[in-house]
């Protein structure tokens, strides 16, 4: 009976686990509508994207706990290394966006492109992780 009830706990945490992932998927596409909603209202255009970069750092940073949580020890040291790397490489590529953008003496309109890029680019992210989580 013990063993039932461990093998049913299992069975639910998974379910709720895919369940959970799935709706990332959902709250992407939400978060994205949303977004263009907002820049559609042609007010405050940085505002809506330094809010939608700020969303998907958040959601990035849920759904990489919410894999961890599901993966054995030697996954979870997998997962830890490679999200190591990637940030290592968004450091790079946000760093080089910057400097772009102070070369350019960027304004508004430019800092706003800089912010949707590393948004997209953190998005990209979250969708590898909820990609890697379906295997």
């Amino acid at each position: 009976m013990k063993r039932f009830k461990s093998v049913f706990v299992l069975i639910v945490f998974s379910f709720l686990s895919f369940a959970c992932f799935s709706q990332s998927e959902k709250t992407i596409d939400s978060l994205q509508n949303q977004y263009q909603g907002c820049l559609d209202k042609g007010e405050c255009m940085l505002c809506c994207t330094q809010i939608f970069y700020a969303q998907m750092d958040s959601l990035l940073n849920v759904t990489y706990f919410k894999l961890r949580s599901t993966l054995d020890s030697t996954d979870r040291k997998t997962l830890y290394k490679s999200q190591k790397n990637w940030l290592k490489k968004r450091d790079a590529y946000f760093k080089k966006a910057l400097t772009e953008f102070e070369n350019e003496n960027g304004g508004i309109d430019d800092m706003m492109i800089m912010d949707d890029k590393n948004a997209q680019y953190v998005e990209a992210r979250v969708l590898i992780l909820l990609e890697r989580f379906k295997k």
